[in-house]
């Protein structure tokens, strides 16, 4: 083998190199900006969750007062009807 052989051989071993780095250095943008558009993703998710908790929190509460109110009615009309019956037969 000559040198210039040796020279040819080793410019191709630097082009494939370069090559390789070039690709390496495509991928690695390509997944950085994946990643960057999943936590982008997840942030929206999050944000959404948080809202849906506020609303269960919020719609749970109005229930629980809903279910108070049902019950007090109950009981003060059950009340009425109790003073009624004992005006009736009293």
């Amino acid at each position: 083998m000559d040198n210039q052989e040796s020279e040819a051989i080793q410019n191709e071993k630097q082009l494939d190199y370069k090559a390789l780095l070039t690709n390496a250095k495509l991928a690695l943008k390509f997944q950085y900006q994946k990643s960057a558009a999943l936590a982008s993703q997840l942030e929206a998710v999050r944000t959404q969750l948080e809202q849906v908790q506020a609303e269960n929190k919020i719609l749970k509460e109005s229930t629980y007062e809903d279910v108070v109110k049902h019950f007090e009615a109950r009981a003060q009309a059950a009340g009425a009807s109790t003073v009624n019956f004992e005006l009736l037969y009293h």
